[in-house]
């Protein structure tokens, strides 16, 4: 038979955690790095090579009127979205509809 040798060659070390999980499997309070809050940009003024922030920024930008041609891509792809979120809303109402036509009286599926 064959002698397996087991013995080791150095003692054995302690790794700390943060060495060995790779960063993207720690949160970042974990990490040590303080998270930002998310600031979103006015899409018109990006368009116009301006970064303002969104927040309360509506009544004072000053491309709300505009009609070039990046702003009314902005404009339709906000009228888009907007007819998505009531056909999303229009398919969930049909079935719960559908659902309390399917009951008998006592409260009894069909």
């Amino acid at each position: 038979m064959a002698e397996v040798m087991c013995a080791r060659a150095l003692p054995p070390m302690q790794i700390p955690v943060y060495q060995v999980i790779p960063n993207i499997f720690l949160t970042k309070q974990r990490a040590g790095v303080v998270e930002q809050k998310k600031v979103y940009y006015c899409q018109r003024c990006l368009n116009h090579n301006k970064t303002e922030p969104r927040k309360n920024h509506k009544c004072e930008c000053p491309f709300a009127n505009c009609t070039c041609f990046k702003c009314s891509l902005v404009e339709k792809r906000r009228k888009l979205n907007l007819q998505l979120h009531e056909l999303e809303g229009d398919v969930g109402e049909k079935k719960y509809e559908d659902d309390e036509d399917r009951k008998l009286k006592g409260g009894e599926s069909i």
